[in-house]
């Protein structure tokens, strides 16, 4: 039997708590099942920029680390710095110490040519088929790997409805070369038949793959205890976001607590924007965080009384700690291009009640779904994902062994 670690190639090196969560959840689900799996530490931007930002940035030289960050405070303001500074080193304190890392960094995608030494590697979750962001060829499809390695992927999504067709070869030639197929949505599944005539099989995004104790057991700090708060994670516009707090805060609810990217904070200087974020420090029972790591994310969201969003990820750990939810799915233009997920996931499991299109601008009641009902259909597709992992693998004459993880 073939004893060659497995490896995953997914959405790492980043902030966003999707796809560091993910990541987590597929290695270890691989790694409890006795798969010898790691993460690929493939970086997704030059100098690893989307995780390590100015302050971690270690291929600079300390005095030009220095000078570049005596830059960044000067633009940007020392409490954007320390802000920025905070969401970075706990991001980084979580993938260092939750996930099984590859000991190579793979600094860009040509350097992945090298990945040789995997009896499997596999592909997803997450968008790592979008070809808007992973340039050309897109280094997630594995066709530079040798074929002597087994491609698989996992819930892999392509964020996109439709193909250029000057891209078409590329993605048909690579899927075909795949020797397991499955996607995390069924708009997925039917551009895979299109493209190529094979059928890729739905499963479950790997979050869901983990029970909810073991998600517990990756809470940061307890939020405070006694206060109610709703939580709210907002990806898309700002201004939607405004009117989504304005319509939060009639009928006496209890306060917020917002989840940002410092990005959407501080990413313009116009004065408009200026006004618009001074605005939204001052609003009364309105909490901003923008420098949370994973860990406070999943803290203050199971110790919500209730999550509001247009996060994918903000609805699969809605299911998971059973909260009342509502999920907005056009919050901006690329949000609603990227919706199908929501969609998908809320027709299969009965929860059309969760699902808005549009900012709410009247007092809205949140959706309370039957979690026990939910749940048994959630359970049934997770033993058919794991199904189509162990089959995936097993076929490879890759031996389980005895499960250890890095934590």
């Amino acid at each position: 039997m073939n004893q060659k670690p497995i490896g995953i190639l997914t959405l790492l090196n980043q902030l966003n708590y999707g796809g560091v969560l993910q990541a987590f959840a597929l290695q270890k689900v691989l790694r409890d099942r006795g798969y010898p799996a790691e993460v690929i530490d493939y970086w997704l931007s030059p100098r690893n920029s989307l995780l390590a930002g100015h302050f971690f940035d270690e291929t600079r030289s300390p005095l030009s680390r220095a000078c570049h960050l005596l830059g960044f405070i000067f633009r940007r303001g020392p409490l954007y710095a320390l802000r920025d500074y905070r969401r970075r080193k706990r991001t980084l304190r979580f993938i260092q110490t939750r996930i099984m890392r590859s000991a190579k960094t793979y600094r860009h995608a040509d350097e992945l040519r090298g990945l040789g030494g995997y009896a499997c590697l596999i592909a997803g979750s997450d968008q790592v088929w979008n070809y808007q962001w992973h340039g050309r060829p897109n280094p997630f499809l594995l066709g530079a790997v040798p074929d002597t390695v087994r491609k698989v992927s996992y819930a892999a999504s392509f964020g996109f409805k439709q193909l250029p067709d000057d891209r078409l070869a590329e993605y048909r030639d690579a899927l075909l070369a795949f020797h397991a197929l499955s996607v995390r949505e069924q708009e997925g599944a039917e551009m895979v038949r299109q493209w190529t005539g094979r059928e890729a099989q739905w499963v479950l995004d790997p979050t869901l793959l983990l029970p909810e104790n073991e998600w517990r057991a990756q809470l940061g700090p307890a939020p405070d205890a006694g206060r109610p708060f709703i939580f709210c994670y907002w990806l898309g516009d700002l201004t939607a976001c405004m009117e989504l707090l304005k319509t939060l805060r009639q009928g006496g609810r209890p306060r917020v607590v917002l989840f940002l990217s410092l990005q959407q904070l501080y990413g313009k200087r116009t004065f408009s924007d200026l006004l618009r974020r001074w605005r939204l420090f001052a609003l009364p029972n309105v909490t901003v965080r923008c420098d949370a790591g994973p860990e406070e994310y999943l803290a203050d969201l199971a110790g919500a009384s209730a999550v509001v969003s247009d996060s994918f990820h903000a609805l699969m750990f809605s299911c998971i700690f059973r909260k009342p939810v509502k999920i907005v799915t056009r919050s901006s233009a690329e949000r609603a291009r990227m919706s199908a997920r929501m969609r998908d996931f809320a027709e299969r499991y009965g929860l059309a009640d969760v699902i808005e299109s549009e900012v709410p601008t009247q007092a809205f009641a949140f959706a309370r779904p039957d979690y026990a009902a939910v749940w048994r259909e959630i359970e049934k597709d997770r033993v058919r994902s794991l199904a189509f992992i162990d089959r995936a693998l097993q076929d490879a004459a890759i031996a389980p062994v005895v499960a250890t993880t890095p934590h």
